[in-house]
């Protein structure tokens, strides 16, 4: 048996689903299809809209949730664009401008818009922490047999992107081909409050990883100080184990940002390599921010700074003699090791004393520089003078060096008294 009815719409006429239901019998709840041409403002009042034969997708919409669209479970062929097992998928149109006259200039265009919404309290002075015009939870997650090399949380397959405001990563940032070089600020290290025998405190800051290409290289921030111990082995988080081998010993150990490359989690560890930690098990991540000695089983205690652009300036709170020689530095360029890193170019801040019965001149110089003997009056000049015979004479010196050792040269056969006081350095960390 057929059943029909015809129903002639007249001008601003609002179908409801009560009237829907009244004027049809009661068929729609009854779960018949029904067609209708719809060309006037319709309700469902509160009911699902069923899109698909299967059931699982649907339109809903509530007194606090203007539309929820549940796609339910798909399958099919993984892929991008249309008809590739999308969740949701926007079909490539074409919009014609019709407005703007001829060699004319339209102000923008966006094939998708989201406006800016309101947020509003009934009650007063209420504080919402964060609020979001677009929220999206994570990238995909693998399921069932499936392993995902690149989960991506918004993937712009091409076209520069427009930011207008402010960027934050609260955790992390990959940088495919975004040129930029290798910025550090923060990450400051300091003998640690409660055991400064053992333990370096680093302050919060950010820096970019190490890798040799742009595309590979990840921001990295630590939101907030943490404390590592140089006397236990690497375990993650604050107030724990900071050494990446081996056991601890009276020597030089570098400081190294790490982060893990799947869940973006930052912290530190210490490691006799400047150039290869042993890297703890998921960390990919990595860069070099800092350097302490150990000596006399204890970290020498320092006060560290940080200086133009991210770099750091180091100074020891205890100066000892690194180069004290009795009738030693001749007229031949010898070498000497003063306190500061090894490996990596810092600025050494020196202060110097010779001695000697005769007037006398000394070159104290980078060891990276080719052999100089020193002059009165012809170049390369000299770094410290002895104009009295028997004098002691200091200068203050700042000194570039690599290999963490300086040069050294002496304007008369064997100097008396040749002394070196490293005060400190100053370290770019580029």
């Amino acid at each position: 048996m057929a059943v029909a009815q015809v129903y002639t719409a007249i001008a601003n006429d609002v179908i409801t689903a009560a009237r829907w239901n009244n004027e049809f019998g009661n068929i729609y709840n009854n779960g018949t299809d029904i067609a209708f041409p719809l060309t006037k403002a319709s309700s469902l009042a509160g009911f699902t809209l069923t899109l698909d034969a299967l059931g699982v997708s649907t339109f809903t919409s509530s007194s606090s949730v203007g539309l929820t669209f549940t796609s339910g479970a798909k399958s099919g062929t993984p892929g991008v664009g249309a008809n590739n097992g999308n969740t949701l998928n926007i079909v490539s149109a074409t919009f014609t401008d019709t407005a703007t006259a001829g060699s004319g200039t339209a102000a923008e265009f966006s094939a998708v818009s989201i406006l800016t919404p309101t947020l509003a309290a009934t009650n007063t002075l209420v504080t919402t922490t964060d609020a979001a015009t677009l929220y999206i939870q994570a990238a995909p997650i693998a399921g069932t047999n499936e392993t995902i090399t690149n989960p991506w949380a918004i993937w712009v397959d091409s076209g520069a992107v427009r930011l207008d405001g402010a960027i934050t990563a609260n955790s992390s940032l990959h940088v495919g081909s975004l040129l930029f070089g290798k910025p550090i600020s923060g990450l400051i290290q300091s003998n640690a409050a409660v055991d400064p025998t053992n333990d370096i405190t680093i302050s919060a800051g950010e820096t970019v990883s190490d890798d040799a290409t742009l595309a590979s290289r990840r921001l990295m921030v630590l939101s907030a100080a943490i404390t590592k111990q140089l006397d236990v082995n690497w375990v993650v988080g604050t107030d724990q184990g900071g050494l990446d081998t081996g056991a601890i010993a009276n020597a030089d150990y570098y400081i190294w940002l790490i982060q893990r490359a799947d869940t973006g989690v930052v912290d530190a560890l210490f490691s006799l390599s400047a150039t290869a930690p042993t890297m703890p098990t998921n960390y990919a991540f990595k860069r070099l921010i800092g350097w302490i000695r150990r000596a006399g089983a204890a970290i020498a205690l320092f006060t560290a700074y940080e200086y133009v652009g991210g770099s750091l300036l180091q100074l020891w709170t205890t100066l000892t003699l690194d180069i004290d020689l009795a009738a030693t530095l001749t007229t031949t360029r010898r070498t000497d090791a003063v306190r500061v890193p090894t490996g990596v170019s810092v600025m050494s801040h020196l202060q110097v004393a010779i001695i000697d019965a005769a007037v006398s001149n000394a070159y104290i110089y980078s060891a990276e520089q080719a052999d100089q003997n020193p002059s009165a009056s012809v170049a390369p000049l000299v770094t410290i003078r002895n104009p009295v015979a028997g004098a002691t004479i200091f200068s203050n010196i700042n000194i570039w060096t690599v290999t963490g050792v300086i040069a050294a040269e002496s304007s008369v056969a064997t100097m008396d008294n040749y002394a070196v006081c490293t005060q400190g350095f100053t370290w770019s960390r580029k």
